[in-house]
């Protein structure tokens, strides 16, 4: 089990085990369990300052929680749909090792973290766990601290992020894959993350003949050429903001495997830290990837958009650009068009893909996020459908409604305008108001 901690709780925990010296500070970590990591993953979002029960005339303060501020803390931690994941103190000129006090007074289904503080400066942090059959204490990795920052806690799933400090250092972990794929697919041979597995999203994850994804046969057989096993840990990373990286990301979903992320700000944020590019392309052992069941939940097909069009249950997002939406243009400039008529489908709200990301490429907070769907008229409580061209582009709106903003039920309609845009008899709408108001319409 690992505990993730941002750099802003490490030193909120140093300071107030600084700020109680020669006492001890004593807290509790709120958040939520990453049961999907094969490792297991603590996630901290929240940490909940609070006192120490210490009898009276003792001289030191001791981590020791009155058992009625324990039920109140799980009573304000369910509210906020988290759960307690532990505890932090601090130790006054002792190591930051759990003492026999420790030991006596901890439950084994917790973490404990520990701040050693000398002459009122916190020197050492650590995290333990009791385990139960021992009744001993087992370190616990603590990732976040320092440069190891984690994705910000206001999302649903931040453990669906990882930063780009945090692929460095697991860029030799033989059970984490690292996968680019670009739009520009020229972009891996230039200069690619050390390790990293490259696919051609046109060849590699496309069907040759017939307009699909690769099916269930062929999504094995590359993940067995590329030596990527079922219990792995994937983390997608691309060009173009993970355009086409959020779209593989999609595609793992879809078929199955549990542990997959996106690496946050994509190709530009690695490079404006002017982190190492190589050209060696790794190569791995063959594995024995199985052929996986698909996750029908997370894909719409066209009968359901239909369905949905005089649904006002139902979102419809457009995240393409507003000339795209408009019909002004078919496809993005320098971009073959896949469609005959330009324009959208009937009742969808543009939100342009691109204005989920700052400037370096990472994922705006969630607080910009919600405004951003909410001033275009999208209620996140809704069933959603997500689509842009091709569907590349909603499947990295689809990543951020699902996991950013814990939307339950959202879409990616993958056929997107290259098949609406065709359709015989398929409505459409041009312009920026337009307010379709005509019946069901049935495609063949």
């Amino acid at each position: 089990m690992s505990l993730i901690l941002t750099p802003e709780q490490v030193a909120q925990i140093e300071r107030e085990g600084s700020a109680a010296y020669p006492n001890e500070c004593c807290g509790a970590m709120l958040g939520r369990e990453n049961s999907a990591s094969p490792r297991g993953e603590r996630i901290v979002q929240r940490l909940e300052p609070l006192v120490n029960a210490f009898a009276a005339g003792e001289r030191y303060h001791r981590f020791s929680l009155d058992p009625l501020q324990l039920m109140k803390l799980e009573k304000t931690a369910s509210a906020a749909g988290l759960a307690v994941l532990g505890f932090y103190h601090s130790h006054p000129d002792v190591a930051a090792r759990p003492s026999e006090y420790d030991r006596l007074n901890a439950w084994p289904f917790y973490s404990y973290v520990i701040v050693s503080i000398a002459k009122g400066r916190p020197v050492d942090l650590t995290s333990w766990q009791l385990d139960e059959a021992s009744e001993l204490f087992k370190s616990e990795e603590i990732i976040g601290g320092g440069e190891r920052t984690v994705m910000s806690a206001e999302y649903a799933h931040p453990e669906l992020l990882v930063s780009t400090a945090w692929v460095a250092e697991h860029i030799h972990d033989p059970k984490v894959k690292i996968v680019e794929v670009d739009v520009d697919t020229a972009s891996y041979e230039k200069g690619h993350i050390r390790n990293a597995i490259g696919w051609n999203w046109r060849t590699d994850l496309n069907d040759r003949v017939r307009r699909d994804v690769i099916d269930p046969q062929a999504f094995a057989e590359l993940n067995r050429a590329a030596g990527i096993r079922r219990d792995d840990t994937i983390i997608f990373y691309g060009d173009n903001n993970n355009w086409f990286a959020a779209w593989a990301l999609w595609q793992f979903k879809y078929n199955g495997h549990k542990d997959v992320r996106l690496m946050n700000g994509g190709r530009k944020k690695w490079e404006l830290e002017k982190r190492e590019w190589v050209t060696e392309r790794p190569t791995f052992p063959p594995s024995d990837y199985p052929l996986p069941s698909t996750d029908e939940n997370i894909r719409a097909y066209r009968e359901e958009v239909i369905n949905a069009l005089n649904n006002e249950a139902i979102n419809l997002v457009d995240v393409r650009s507003p000339d795209e939406f408009t019909g002004k243009i078919i496809s993005p400039p320098g971009m073959t068009e896949t469609a005959q008529r330009g324009g959208h489908i009937p009742g969808a709200k543009n939100v342009p893909w691109a204005k989920t990301a700052n400037e370096d490429g990472t994922f705006k907070t969630a607080q910009e996020l919600r405004k951003l769907y909410g001033e275009a008229g999208v209620d996140l409580s809704k069933p959603t459908i997500a689509y842009c061209r091709i569907g590349e582009r909603s499947s990295h709106t689809w990543f951020v409604m699902k996991y950013l903003l814990g939307v339950d039920n959202v879409k990616n309609y993958d056929g997107s305008w290259t098949e609406w845009g065709n359709l015989i008899g398929a409505p459409i709408e041009t312009g920026e108001d337009a307010n379709w108001p005509g019946p069901q319409v049935k495609c063949p």
